[in-house]
């Protein structure tokens, strides 16, 4: 039984929440109606006025098609408040029908006291007229209420519209940029923005943001305060009931309230003649397009369209807010944007008109330069195509102003930089460039927010664009990209607006080589297991199964760091290793370093020839110096002889190695070894003195001898 309020209560929700999903969007197209205010003289149409006063001038039409059949009849009902009925004379008709102006349009004055206005589409009955003043002043704070829902449900109706239509644009022209501007649009207009949709593939990201579109846009404190808070709490309060869970979490929306709560008012009315269906007004140019969430009827009860004119209440100007942040502007930019925040009306309606940004030159002449609200850019463009630099200071302070309906208004005050044509220089304290080095150079000039393009020309004419980056208001780091010569080279600045760019001459000069000489080699034989062993004439040969060491000393201009590392390369460059801290290279001091390499592990079995070796410093390295010549040995097993006179036969790995052998020095009888041999053992000459001597493909000129153990004067060797 404790389950039944539990289950009473979720019923109820279930249906609420199926009774508001199923409320038609208003996405019926239903009559437009033609409206404009005259105040002090001047005329405008309805879609630039946010509000109304006492002594406006109202002209109003309904703008139907030739061919409508229905007669409606347009009626205007001033309201001054949800107590106080309003006098017969406050409600006025025209029969749309009629053919003379007189007749089918209304001119009326806002009276004194009126707060509200509320228009009604009626169908002809005859007695029709009669019946919506007796409701009007009847129940005056059920259409007082309507009024207010109507226009706060068709302010936030117009955000709505400006961010699905700048979504679509952009996914129509500029699909790749649709990240980037997506949410630029949803906080301009105040939408409620899903970034999960721009993890998706770029042809469903546009669907994906704007699904569900009723439940886009965010509660707007500027749109609330121009239609009095449906229920009238003071800002603040209205934050923070957005903020809870009733509210949505900050996501709760006057439009979703209006479009509930406009069928609950209006149905209190309907009777056996007549049922009143609200029509969102949409301002286009000089009239208001009406949308419609029911189709009308023109049987009993038949419909009665109601929609509203602004409040007639004091101005509520925008309340921009400048949102550059730290940020540094250029005014000569021609993207420039100043950004705002704070008013998305500005953005989805023509309330705001005459936009300018308000500045002084250097003689102290006022400029106007035009703006333009962009909501995908997230503030006013401004238009600076016809501005001259040169009339500018440095820094140039302006405002943004306008008009808000019929009244002046002044929005934030921005400082932006100009480049005014100043140059630019080298700052105290860079570093010496030189050549084959990169560098980061502070230039000094005139705004840092002014700069387009930073590029070098070298001494050969060559000229590349190169990073940079704002450092503060008046100087910029630049990378400079090692240079091929020393010599002059020019740093070129261009700055928006300027057709020139500003040079800057450079001066690199030739590196400094870090100097190094060998000091001493040793050699640690890696073939010490071998039967037979290989000896290589001279000191020049590196065996290529040894151990290397060697030491180095500096010149007097170089000493060895912890950081410094030792390039050991073959002449050609096709085998290369680095020696460092890390890796078999260590300090004797800052004027003596050791190195141990293990040719055939570090530089791979294939590498021989002529070694070298440099030391490297950072970005520079020494001049090569000679380190010996790597020569690979065979590995040699056996020299098995058949009787006093009969051939030998030499057995190893490596064999291929050999090019030739000899009983003698001077290869008087040598036996050649076939390229590309692959066998374990090659016929060899009898040793007469205990040794054979080999010419091996690496360096056919070095004297090589192996000596075999066993023969006169050497140790024994097994099948000798």
């Amino acid at each position: 039984m404790k389950l039944r309020p539990l289950f009473a209560c979720l019923t109820i929700g279930l249906l609420a929440g199926k009774a508001s999903a199923d409320t038609a969007p208003f996405d019926l197209v239903g009559p437009s109606l033609q409206v404009s205010v005259t105040r002090a003289g001047a005329t405008l149409p309805i879609s630039q006025v946010p509000d109304l006063s006492a002594g406006d001038q109202l002209t109003i039409k309904a703008d139907f098609t030739k061919d409508q059949s229905a007669h409606y009849l347009l009626v205007a009902a001033f309201l001054r408040g949800a107590t106080n009925p309003p006098p017969k004379d406050w409600v006025f008709g025209a029969e749309t029908w009629k053919r003379k102006a007189k007749d089918n349009m209304l001119k009326i004055t806002v009276p004194e006291g009126a707060r509200q206005i509320v228009l009604f589409l009626a169908p002809e009955t005859g007695g029709d007229f009669d019946a919506l003043v007796n409701a009007v002043r009847g129940r005056p704070g059920e259409f007082v209420r309507a009024s207010q829902d109507l226009n706060q449900a068709s302010l936030d109706r117009s955000r709505l519209d400006a961010f699905l239509n700048g979504i679509r644009l952009q996914d129509s022209e500029r699909p790749a940029q649709l990240e980037t501007v997506s949410p630029l649009l949803a906080r301009s207009l105040a939408i409620k923005f899903n970034a999960e949709c721009l993890e998706k593939p770029a042809n469903l990201q546009a669907a994906c943001l704007t699904q569900d579109r009723e439940a886009l846009v965010l509660s707007d404190m500027h749109s609330t305060s121009l239609t009095e808070a449906l229920t009238g709490a003071p800002t603040d309060l209205a934050l923070q009931l957005a903020a809870t869970p009733q509210g949505g979490m900050g996501y709760y929306s006057p439009y979703i309230g209006a479009v509930r709560d406009l069928a609950k008012i209006l149905g209190a009315f309907r009777t056996a003649d007549y049922q009143y269906i609200p029509a969102l007004a949409l301002s286009r140019n000089d009239g208001m397009a009406l949308l419609l969430n029911a189709a009308p009827s023109f049987r009993k009860p038949q419909s009665v369209l109601v929609t509203a004119l602004p409040a007639i209440e004091a101005p509520h100007v925008p309340p921009l807010r400048a949102a550059m942040g730290e940020r540094i502007a250029c005014l000569t930019r021609p993207d420039m944007v100043l950004p705002v925040e704070g008013a998305p009306l500005i953005y989805s309606t023509q309330y705001a008109r005459s936009m300018a940004f308000r500045v002084k030159t250097k003689d102290g002449k006022t400029v106007d330069i035009p703006v333009t609200a962009r909501a995908d850019k997230g503030g006013f463009t401004i238009d600076s195509g016809a501005l001259n630099p040169l009339d500018f200071d440095q820094t140039v302070d302006g405002v943004l102003h306008g008009l808000w309906g019929f009244r002046p208004f002044e929005g934030p005050s921005f400082r932006l930089q100009n480049p005014g044509g100043q140059s630019w220089r080298a700052a105290s304290g860079n570093p010496a460039l030189t050549a084959g080095r990169a560098a980061t150079l502070r230039v000094e000039g005139a705004g840092s927010a002014c700069v387009e393009r930073v590029a070098i020309r070298q001494s050969s004419g060559k000229e590349q664009a190169i990073v940079w980056k704002a450092t503060d208001a008046s100087s910029i780091a630049v990378e400079v990209p090692p240079l091929a010569d020393a010599g002059t080279a020019t740093l070129l600045i261009k700055q928006f607006g300027v057709s020139a760019p500003s040079t800057i001459v450079l001066q690199s000069n030739a590196p400094q080589r870090p100097g190094v000489t060998l000091l001493s080699k040793s050699i640690q034989s890696g073939g010490a297991n071998d039967a037979i062993s290989i000896s290589l004439a001279g000191t020049d040969g590196i065996p290529g199964d040894a151990a290397l060491s060697f030491s180095i000393k500096a010149n007097a201009t170089t000493k060895f760091t912890a950081k410094d590392r030792i390039e050991v390369a073959t002449a050609d460059g096709s085998a290369s290793v680095m020696l460092d801290g890390g890796k078999g290279l260590r300090l004797e001091n800052t004027q003596i370093a050791h190195a141990r390499l293990d040719p055939a592990k570090d530089l791979g079995p294939s590498a021989f020839g002529l070694l070298r070796f440099r030391l490297v410093r950072d970005d520079s390295a020494g001049d090569w110096q000679p380190l010996g010549k790597l020569i690979r040995l065979p590995s040699l097993k056996s020299l098995v002889c058949q009787g006093a006179d009969g051939g030998c036969a030499l057995s190893g790995s490596g064999l291929f190695l050999i090019a030739s052998l000899s009983d003698d020095a001077q290869f008087t009888h040598a036996t050649q070894v076939a390229e590309g041999f692959t066998g374990g053992s090659i016929e060899a000459p009898r040793p007469k003195d205990g040794r054979l001597y080999l010419k091996l493909r690496d360096d056919p000129d070095m004297p090589v001898t192996a000596t075999i153990p066993g023969q006169p004067g050497n140790a024994a060797t097994p099948g000798s």
